[in-house]
C-alpha cells in the first residue's frame, strides 16, 4: 500500500481509537505537526521530514529527534495510557524512542513518564501503547514529548489517554 493511500486509514484507525475511551476519560491526540526539532545537536540539525500529503514524520540515517507539546486539560487527574502509531521498515539503524516529561514551572524539576525504545516495529501501521513509569498528574507542570527517528521510521500521532475529576 502506497504511503500517500495511508491518509484514509489513519484516519480511520485514529476515530475508531477514538470511541474506545472510558467514561470520565479523555484523550488528546498530537499530530505529527506539533513535533519540531529539539536541538540535541546545536546548530547542527538533523534532517527530518514531515508529510502534509502522507501524514507522517520520518527521520534520517542520522537519528533525528524532535518534541512537541502535550496540551492536557486543568482537570486530568492521571494518564492512562500513550500511543503511537508508527511504521519501522526495520532499517536496522535503531529503534524509534519516545519520553514524556512533566516539567514544574515553579522549580524546573523535569519528570518522566514515558522512557521507551519501541523495539516491536513492523512495516504496517501499529498503535503500540508505551510503558508508563508514573501516572498521577502534577499542578502547576507542563508536559512534552520527545521522540527520535531514524530513518524508514514514520511516525503518524500519538494518543493520550487521561482520567479527568
Amino acid at each position: 500500500m502506497k504511503k500517500t493511500g495511508l491518509v484514509f486509514l489513519i484516519l480511520m484507525i485514529l476515530v475508531l481509537v477514538s470511541f474506545t475511551d472510558k467514561a470520565n476519560a479523555g484523550s488528546v491526540m498530537i499530530p505529527v505537526a506539533e513535533f519540531t526539532y529539539d536541538g540535541t545537536s546545536g546548530a547542527d540539525t538533523y534532517p527530518y521530514f514531515k508529510s502534509f500529503v502522507g501524514g507522517y514524520l520520518t527521520g534520517s540515517d542520522t537519528r533525528s529527534c524532535l518534541v512537541a507539546p502535550v496540551k492536557l486539560p486543568g482537570n486530568a487527574t492521571k494518564i492512562n495510557k500513550v500511543i503511537v502509531y508508527l511504521i519501522d521498515e526495520g532499517t536496522g539503524a535503531g529503534f524509534p524512542f519516545f519520553r514524556l516529561t512533566a516539567i514544574d514551572m515553579t522549580t524546573a524539576f523535569a519528570e518522566d513518564y514515558v522512557d521507551y525504545n519501541v523495539t516491536e516495529g513492523i512495516d504496517t501501521i501499529q498503535g503500540i501503547e508505551l510503558p508508563l513509569l508514573k501516572q498521577k498528574l502534577v499542578k502547576r507542570r507542563v508536559y512534552q514529548l520527545g521522540t527520535c527517528l531514524y530513518a524508514g521510521q514514520y511516525l503518524y500521532g500519538v494518543k493520550v489517554v487521561y482520567t479527568v475529576l
